[in-house]
């Protein structure tokens, strides 16, 4: 008898490959209410959930590209859908076979897990484009000491301006070309459309620009077939074959005949040619790339939001900070962060890493990749768990910190879904006691998104030391639950939306003459 992945992938092998994707991306659009399709919004409701998963979208349209053809004689509809998604659910995670799972650290499961889902929640267009453009075009000015600028970096690599990368993929999320039974296909494009776009006033859409783009996030079926059984990619283990890694989020257009192309979720492009240029960057530079990223890209970035809500006065930057001081006090004064706040009753120690999951981690959860990120986060707080212990000792007095209760954030690039819930917090804790620490400042781990969040909820009010020190005291995967209702107003800080907003109007069409 079948197992549920075999009668998957013999279920979709009769599909027709083409119009079984654009079934998915009309989906999608139902429900996310962006399409009316009463049909399919009534088969929703039965279901007795507000939408169908993305991540399970984003499953049945990897199996598609894996096993289905143009030449199959059947069309995904509803019947189909549901029957496949009701096979994925009944996948078993390996947690299930394990006898030892109910005394076991559940880190890895809940991290794989939740690597599906929560990305998926946190994409906000506006916001992505808003960070990509703080990080990837607002530093021209910064080189490192051998002149590493990442600005020049990624231009060359992309073989176009980062405005013109950003452009491309924000009007490929906007195209409307195809349809399917009368519905309009989002996402949906031909080669035409790029010579209809560059004909109503936007030069940069050029042949050359947009080939190259093509060339950098498109992808056929062979090519994504030949990605999939990359060994970096592949699971041996079919158990885990829930959490593979989906080509999707690196090659977001998918060519499903000569010139035209699909993307099941637009939202994809926004994030592949915005947040997703700092992998473009690491696959090609490494650690090159990344110390200095940390340093000094991110650590710029961060000073902007801040610098956006709070007066000079109230903040102390490191890099700042280095240039007034002699060699001599550097090596005196011990380790530090890269910035504080200076609030009304605690001082926020602010550390910035590019940390993020990596695949083995979002794959398996195994043991070593789970103590490896939970290494990785002790030594970054490490810096400013010394730097709060300086402190209330009095050696930051002469620079503006005097001892007071101190909080310390870190602020990665990606999310690490797990970072603040009990498990990781707890090894964390043993971790820098194990370093000598007596004292530990409540902390919290924030991703870059997570940190615009924070800065949103400054400007409606809320001092930074407040909502911190509220988020320290949730050993939860959803810290932000307690400012639901703030967030879902708008959740992007002012500094992200003005430069995403600024950014957008100087691209839109205008009138062809």
């Amino acid at each position: 008898m079948k197992n549920a992945l075999e009668r998957i992938q013999s279920l979709v092998c009769g599909l027709k490959l083409d119009n079984s994707l654009l079934y998915l991306n009309h989906l999608l659009s139902v429900t996310r209410n962006e399409t009316k399709d009463q049909y399919l919004e009534s088969s929703i409701r039965k279901l007795k959930i507000q939408h169908i998963p993305e991540f399970v979208i984003y499953f049945v349209a990897k199996q598609l590209l894996l096993h289905a053809s143009n030449l199959s004689p059947y069309i995904m509809d509803w019947k189909e859908f549901k029957h496949v998604m009701d096979l994925f659910f009944s996948l078993n995670d390996p947690i299930v076979g394990d006898p030892t799972w109910v005394d076991s650290d559940p880190t890895g499961f809940l991290e794989r897990t939740l690597s599906q889902q929560f990305p998926l929640q946190n994409r906000v267009a506006i916001q992505e484009i808003g960070l990509a453009l703080g990080l990837f075009r607002n530093n021209s000015s910064l080189r490192s000491s051998q002149g590493y600028n990442i600005k020049e970096t990624l231009e060359r690599i992309i073989g176009m301006s980062v405005e013109q990368f950003i452009s491309v993929g924000f009007f490929c999320s906007s195209a409307t070309v195809a349809s399917y039974k009368g519905y309009k296909c989002r996402g949906t494009i031909t080669k035409t459309y790029f010579i209809k776009t560059q004909y109503n006033g936007l030069s940069f859409c050029t042949p050359k620009i947009w080939q190259k783009f093509i060339d950098r996030v498109a992808c056929n079926r062979d090519k994504f077939r030949e990605i999939c059984a990359r060994n970096e990619y592949k699971v041996e283990d079919k158990r885990y074959i829930q959490y593979e890694f989906n080509p999707l989020n690196r090659f977001p257009l998918i060519e499903i005949s000569s010139e035209r192309y699909l993307a099941v979720d637009p939202k994809l492009l926004i994030s592949r040619s915005t947040l997703g240029l700092f992998y473009d960057l690491f696959e090609s530079d490494g650690l090159k790339f990344t110390n200095y990223f940390g340093d000094v890209v991110f650590d710029r970035l961060i000073g902007d939001l801040l610098h956006s809500v709070y007066p000079p006065e109230t903040l102390w930057s490191d890099s700042a900070w280095k240039k007034t001081v002699s060699d001599k006090q550097l090596n005196k004064i011990g380790k530090r962060g890269d910035w504080a706040y200076k609030g009304c009753q605690h001082t926020v120690l602010i550390e910035c890493k590019s940390l993020r999951p990596n695949l083995e981690l979002m794959t398996y959860g195994t043991e070593k990749s789970v103590k490896k990120v939970i290494e990785r986060i002790a030594e970054a707080l490490e810096q400013i768990v010394e730097q709060s212990k300086t402190i209330q000792k009095g050696k930051w007095q002469q620079f503006g910190l005097i001892p007071y209760p101190t909080i310390c954030v870190l602020i990665t690039y990606g999310r690490i879904n797990t970072a603040n819930g009990p498990f990781i917090r707890k090894q964390i804790i043993q971790l820098l006691s194990e370093k000598g620490f007596t004292i530990i400042p409540p902390f919290v781990i924030l991703s870059l998104k997570e940190f615009d969040n924070v800065i949103r909820l400054c400007e409606i009010g809320y001092s930074l030391d407040e909502v911190v020190s509220n988020l320290t005291t949730k050993d939860s995967f959803d810290i932000f639950r307690s400012y639901q209702n703030e967030l879902s107003k708008r959740a992007v800080s002012s500094k992200t939306y003005d430069t995403a907003n600024e950014f957008l109007e100087s691209i839109a069409y205008k009138e062809s003459t």
